[in-house]
């Protein structure tokens, strides 16, 4: 793909890019207030805020429209039976304009063979796609005794690479648990692909290199058998089988230039971790920093995993009693450029404790959407179990498609697998294929305050009350939550010495400073359930401040 393509997703992205550049500055300058919350220099652990983005300089914030509920448009359902069958479809957005997805146990093209993993090429709209198979992925075969077992979760693009993280089973068969990664990367898109080991070296892996492709040396591997749990005779591993965030096409609607990849804990799957690390240091292990603990909303990383934490908690168990199994809870986590949120899909798969065999419940399902790549987030529709349009369905491994969203942000389509038995009682044969369905997001509850901070100013210390100057914010809201009252509050965020402000509460307000220098503040207006925030620069010069 070549420089054009590029400066198309460029352009795309660039108002977002300039916004959420900002978030950064603002978050750091929310830990200089309180110092409980300003990252360490030691120790490995850092802290990051949890805001929302501020506006460019005399812009209103961002439209961001807050989902409420969603809708699944049954009609819509569509199943791709194509030659044969396969699951665990997840999905990325390529710098070609196409999506990508890895497949399980399965073939989607007449001439292939069936694979324990492969990678397919979706070209098209989300009513008239076609796929195809991408030639160079390597060949993991299925049906052969002496072939490992093999499967695709985590799939990425970032700029002009693919990333697919091929998670390795015990055994030639899906089995658990898991043992670990391999990271795969391709530059060519799809034409050759190499193994990426947690030094950053790399191993080019030809489609029918069985030894190279099937090896379980360390060296070879991302992740192995690292920082397990026993759980009743049986280890298991974090990171074992990964999901990424997908941030727009290619990765251009990243927000701070971090790669955000999603794992159930092994041994508890209901409890999902989470790793970053920047794009341009994705390829060495020793980069990667795990979420830790939440410090308010604000998020606290440590480069050590055995301090790794939950990011988010998930039932155990529906109301029944009936226990989700370990191979649940791989969230699906898209950018919804026209709503301006991340939504997640994710999903429970009755398996009764950490026995596969013993499926006769249909999976549950729910969605939450976050303001940002890492949460908090809040959940806006959740069910114990997603029958589809049948009862007999089996369903599985929910995803997202990155790239089928309609403008405004209110269509996504839902993707998963299902595993519904036949006449005879075998199970993943009837719709054990590409399953999807167009679902609608609605937003017609409470949603965000507006609020504009003002616009940047410069003072001059050698004038009369140098040291002051009026601050004229403003904000609106939709009068929901029914009853509520607004609220606002002034504070510094960052500045070499004190904002003194005349009136915190009110948005057109005076301010003071008792030191020259460059000062941010920043104007947040709550609703009692949802609040936003802006924010303004007064750069006060001179030499000294005058105080008479």
């Amino acid at each position: 793909m070549g420089k054009q393509t590029s400066a198309k997703m460029m352009t795309k992205y660039s108002v977002r890019l300039v916004l959420v550049a900002m978030i950064q500055i603002v978050l750091l300058g929310l830990q200089s207030c309180d110092p409980a919350a300003t990252p360490e220099t030691t120790n490995s652990t850092a802290v990051l805020g949890n805001e929302n983005p501020p506006p460019a300089d005399g812009v209103s914030n961002p439209v961001v429209k807050i989902p409420n509920r969603v809708e699944l448009n049954t009609d819509s359902i569509a199943r791709i039976a194509q030659y044969t069958h396969g699951d665990n479809w997840s999905v990325t957005w390529t710098a070609d304009d196409n999506q990508m997805t890895s497949m399980s146990d399965g073939s989607w093209t007449l001439e292939n063979p069936i694979f324990h993993n492969m990678a397919y090429r979706i070209e098209g709209g989300v009513d008239d796609f076609v796929q195809s198979k991408v030639l160079g992925y390597p060949e993991f075969l299925y049906g052969d005794e002496d072939e490992p077992g093999w499967f695709g979760y985590g799939i990425v693009a970032i700029d002009e690479t693919i990333y697919s993280m091929v998670t390795k089973t015990p055994g030639t068969t899906f089995q658990g648990p898991f043992r670990g990664i391999k990271m795969l990367k391709s530059t060519d898109n799809g034409d050759s692909w190499y193994r990426v080991n947690r030094d950053g070296e790399t191993r080019l892996l030809e489609p029918t290199d069985a030894e190279a492709r099937n090896s379980t040396a360390v060296e070879d591997m991302f992740f192995l058998e690292e920082n397990g749990t026993d759980v009743n005779g049986l280890v298991y591993f974090p990171f074992s089988f990964v999901s990424f965030v997908q941030n727009g096409q290619a990765g251009q609607a990243s927000p701070d230039g971090y790669i955000y990849i999603y794992s159930p804990e092994g041994a508890k799957a209901n409890h999902l971790l989470l790793a970053r690390v920047k794009k341009e240091k994705f390829e060495i292990r020793d980069n990667w920093e795990y979420f830790k603990q939440w410090n308010g909303d604000a998020p606290v990383w440590s480069s050590d995993i055995t301090e790794r934490g939950n990011v988010m908690v998930f039932p155990e168990q529906n109301a029944n009693g009936d226990t989700f199994g370990w191979y649940s809870w791989l969230p699906s986590v898209v950018w919804n450029e026209g709503l301006g949120v991340y939504v997640m899909v994710n999903g429970g798969t009755y398996t009764f404790k950490y026995n596969w065999n013993t499926l006769d419940l249909t999976g549950s399902l729910g969605f939450w959407y976050s303001l940002t790549p890492y949460g908090p987030w809040k959940q806006i529709y959740y069910t114990d179990h997603f029958i589809a349009d049948d009862p007999r369905n089996r369903t599985y491994q929910p995803k997202l498609s990155p790239k089928w969203i309609s403008e405004n942000g209110e269509e996504m389509v839902l993707i998963w697998s299902d595993a519904m038995a036949d006449e005879l009682g075998n199970t993943h044969t009837v719709n054990y294929r590409w399953n999807q369905m167009k679902i609608n997001l609605k937003t017609d509850g409470n949603q965000l305050p507006t609020v504009f901070a003002g616009i940047d100013q410069s003072i001059q210390a050698e004038t009369s009350n140098p040291n002051q100057t009026f601050l004229n914010g403003t904000f609106s809201d939709d009068g929901l939550p029914l009853g509520s009252t607004l609220h606002s509050q002034w504070s510094k965020l960052s500045g070499p010495g004190s904002a003194n402000f005349a009136d915190i509460n009110q948005p057109q307000t005076s301010v003071s400073f008792d030191l020259i220098g460059r000062y941010e503040l920043q104007l947040r207006v709550t609703d009692g359930e949802l609040s936003q925030s802006d924010t303004v620069i007064v750069d006060v010069q001179g030499t000294s401040i005058n105080s008479e």
